[in-house]
């Protein structure tokens, strides 16, 4: 699955919000359907998703720093690293049954290799 543009936004946006890490933002893609559907969310809505509340639903809402979002998708493109999100295709399977996967890994060179055997 490659993201849109749009989407890379969101994701990158989700990424740099504190506050957030994996299981909050999964759990926010998977009540909202996408990360640019929780950007775009109201706190009433973000307030929904377990494990966020009014707080962290107001970061959320109000975040918009894409200046930093810009540089991180130009550092992208020109370096040719690939973004693979967690439940997107291309994401290592053994990975996705971790407790706590990233939500996001950042690859340069043959994604398909991710597939294989690994050790970290």
């Amino acid at each position: 699955m490659v993201l849109s543009r749009d989407e890379l936004a969101a994701v990158l946006q989700l990424l740099l919000i504190p506050g957030i890490g994996p299981v909050t933002a999964r759990a926010a893609i998977g009540a909202l359907g996408s990360p640019l559907a929780v950007i775009k969310a109201s706190q009433i809505q973000l307030c929904q998703v377990d494990g966020i509340g009014p707080t962290l639903a107001d970061s959320i809402a109000t975040y918009r720093d894409r200046e930093q979002v810009k540089k991180i998708r130009a550092w992208l493109e020109a370096s040719e690293v690939q973004v693979l999100v967690v439940d997107s295709d291309g994401y290592p399977e053994l990975l996705q049954e971790i407790a706590d996967p990233p939500l996001v890994l950042f690859c340069l060179g043959d994604v398909s290799a991710l597939a294989g055997p690994c050790l970290s």
